[in-house]
């Protein structure tokens, strides 16, 4: 027993020995400085890269196996790569000896690191690659196992510069002024972590400060890592997470918890490279909590809120199969809110509307699922003031998108934010603009380009629509676009007592675009139309019409002149405004009958007619009526001529015809008058007042002159005649 108790004893000496020995040689004959040359060679013949190290290496031993290197640099080809002033590492030595790493830390001081990727696309390191050699990274299983027993330590990285600049890319990105202080790091505890840098993305732009700190909790034995009271701040923005993840090495199942306060987006302008963010105001909070785990293969978004002094938008997101065939479901609300208020904060101006109430109050509530290529809303509510609506969208195909939009709304007033009229002047009064001031007829209409890519169909419809002051009720709207093609299969509604209907096409694939259209109009108010439409307030009555038509171009000038078609028309129970037809006769009554009209301020200056109906043709924008008519009480009116949409000009040629008689004393008509066809010329300027169109012919009435003259002259004679031979003469002709 005692033999062997003093061998156990030599032996425990031997090693104390040997130990003590290579400790004493390590601290007082080993000196690794002799052995520089040796490393700098070491890394020039494995990577190609330049290392200096221009001052002492230290080295300690016990009870701290560590070292500790000073003035250190790596140059590549294209420049240096990456430099330190101080780098120090140290481990506890006998645990070592058991396998296990306790370090007491690591420091590094001044580092300085340059990724350049030349304008060939070439990195540092790809460079000094030797020829013939491949960068290998084998990662050592059995190592793995071993970092449940490593302990880090304390790290302290203070003033580290990093610069990534990609030159084929024009890619910057700069970290500078790093300073990292991590406390008893461990793969089996809980420690601090704190540090501070400055970011930026452009050589020449002022860097982004940035601060963060959090607790740390890993745990490598239960597979789990904890990150707690995460502060993220940058400017006035402050970004809180808490997160959680399990199962490390198998199906790692990720928890966050997500808080963004005062995020200004003006305080980013400069590094998103965005200038019209900094005239915001806007100051946004974001909250999420969120979920991902693997082994379903899911991702959930459970609670989404943005929010602002105007905003307050909720939402919901379920995502399966992330990893294969993505397909996602959720929910997004947004509550009423001011968007007036809302555009100053984005640094835009109010939107100037006819109502000042207007766009007080826009919300919406939304439901979709979809997958990597479509998008499903199926439910689609919408509000904007007093006005409600409820629809769906469907799109599919992001890459060419097909889209399918169909919309119901209750009644919406366009007019309401349409821009406000413009102020009157005391002196000038209402200022006025005409269309050649605000309108070029050669200001191109059409997208055209975009109307080749789309490809859409939509079907909208509207409890009543007011638009330019007419009032459209049960409006139904179908439309089709694919490839330039625009097809309008349905516009129908009520208007002002009367129906309407429309089809037509836009063909936009080639230029010019083709356009056409069909449509019918059924008992229709003509009056409050051409006043709201065109401001015109000329004509009135019941209106049904018929009308083909078909253009090409892409401009207001040469869609017009290019407009060919047929219509037919009918007005009854009208009014022609600021035009009396019956005075025009009366006056050539007058002059026939050299009397003076009376009454003259107690007429009517319009004219009211119980039909006026006619066909027309339209042959390069020019309206021609061979076969107008108008039946008033006292007149029949027939007429042809011609309407120039061009030249906005219009001269028409009408033959009127008495029967009755007509109003003034004057007129009252004499039996040799009623078969004549009094000529009436209708000629002018669309601008010209109405009342100031239309005249008796001159020329006509000279033919009608002539002929009543000679009439009466054959009257006067045959009645002397008469009077003088009596039954002589009678019997004389009647031989």
């Amino acid at each position: 027993m005692n033999k062997m108790f003093k061998i156990i004893l030599g032996i425990v000496l031997v090693i104390l020995v040997v130990f003590g020995g290579t400790i004493t040689y390590l601290t007082t004959v080993f000196d690794p400085n002799d052995y520089k040359s040796e490393i700098t060679e070491a890394v020039k013949s494995e990577t190609g890269l330049d290392l200096v190290i221009s001052d002492d290496l230290s080295l300690s031993v016990f009870p701290w196996l560590g070292v500790t290197v000073k003035g250190v640099s790596v140059n590549s080809a294209l420049g240096p790569l990456a430099s330190v002033s101080l780098a120090k590492i140290s481990t506890k030595l006998m645990p070592l000896l058991k396998g296990e790493v306790q370090m007491d830390g690591l420091i590094l001081e001044d580092l300085t690191v340059n990724w350049i990727i030349d304008q060939s696309g070439r990195a540092a390191l790809e460079l000094a690659q030797p020829k013939g050699e491949e960068s290998v990274s084998d990662t050592d299983a059995a190592g793995a196992a071993s970092l449940a027993a490593l302990t880090i330590g304390n790290v302290r990285i203070k003033n580290a510069n990093i610069t990534y600049h990609d030159k084929q890319l024009g890619q910057f990105h700069q970290i500078q002024e790093l300073n990292l202080s991590i406390q008893d790091a461990s793969l089996n505890g809980s420690f601090p972590v704190k540090g501070q840098l400055k970011y930026r993305n452009q050589p020449n732009l002022a860097p982004l400060a940035i601060q963060f700190e959090t607790q740390v909790k890993a745990n490598l034995s239960a597979q789990t890592f904890k990150l707690s009271d995460m502060l993220i701040q940058a400017n006035s923005a402050r970004l809180h997470i808490d997160t959680a993840i399990t199962s490390l090495n198998k199906t790692p199942a990720i928890q966050a918890k997500i808080k963004l306060e005062e995020l200004r987006p003006s305080e980013f302008a400069q590094i998103l490279a965005q200038p019209d963010l900094a005239e915001m105001t806007l100051a946004l909070q974001v909250e999420a909590d969120f979920e991902m785990e693997t082994a379903k293969d899911t991702l959930q978004l459970s609670r989404l809120k943005i929010s602002s002094k105007q905003l307050d938008i909720s939402g919901k997101l379920v995502a399966t199969a992330i990893s294969k065939n993505p397909a996602f479901s959720g929910e997004l609300q947004l509550k009423p809110f001011s968007l007036q208020a809302l555009l100053p904060e984005l640094g835009i101006p109010p939107i100037g509307t006819t109502d000042p109430q207007a766009l007080q109050k826009v919300s919406a509530n939304i439901l979709f699922k979809g997958s990597e290529n479509h998008l499903t809303v199926t439910e689609l509510n919408l509000g904007l003031d007093e006005a409600s609506a409820e629809g769906e969208l469907r799109i599919n195909n992001f890459e060419n998108p097909e889209i399918v939009f169909n919309l119901a709304a209750d009644a919406i007033n366009l007019d309401r934010y349409l821009p406000p009229a413009q102020a009157t002047s005391e002196k000038t009064g209402p200022q006025q603009t005409s269309a050649t001031e605000t309108t070029d007829p050669n200001t191109l209409l059409l997208p055209v380009a975009l109307l080749r890519d789309l490809n859409v169909a939509s079907q909208i419809q509207l409890g009543q629509l007011t638009a330019s002051g007419l009032i459209i009720t049960n409006l139904r709207l179908e439309l089709a676009a694919n490839q330039g093609l625009i097809e309008l299969k349905q516009l129908s509604g009520e208007l002002y007592e009367g129906v309407f209907t429309a089809k037509g096409a836009v063909d936009a694939r080639k230029d010019p675009p083709q356009i056409s259209l069909t449509k019918k109009v059924s008992g229709v108010q003509t009056g409050p139309i051409l006043q709201q439409l065109a401001n015109i307030d000329f004509v009135t009555g019941l209106l049904n019409l018929e009308a083909q038509i078909n253009t090409h171009g892409n401009t207001q000038a040469t869609l017009t002149k290019n407009l060919q078609g047929d219509a037919g028309f009918k007005v009854s129970n009208g009014t022609l405004k600021k035009i009396n037809l019956d005075e025009v006769i009366c006056k050539g009554l007058a002059m026939i009958n050299q009397a003076v009209l009376t009454n003259v301020q107690q007429r009517s200056p319009d004219t009211t007619f119980s039909t006026l109906q006619g066909d027309v043709q339209i042959i390069n924008g020019v309206i021609s009526g061979d076969a107008l008519n108008m039946a008033l009480n006292n007149l029949k009116v027939r007429g042809s001529g011609k309407t120039d949409l061009v030249t906005e000009k219009l001269d028409y040629r009408l033959t009127a015809k008495l029967h009755g008689d007509l109003e003034d004393m004057s007129c009252r008509v004499n039996e040799r008058y009623r078969d004549i066809d009094w000529p009436i010329r209708c000629r002018g300027a669309f601008s010209d007042d109405p009342a100031d169109l239309c005249r008796l012919d001159a020329e006509g009435m000279q033919k009608i002159i002539t002929k009543l003259a000679e009439q009466e002259i054959k009257r006067k004679v045959s009645k002397k005649l008469q009077k003088q031979f009596g039954d002589q003469l009678k019997g004389l002709f009647n031989r």
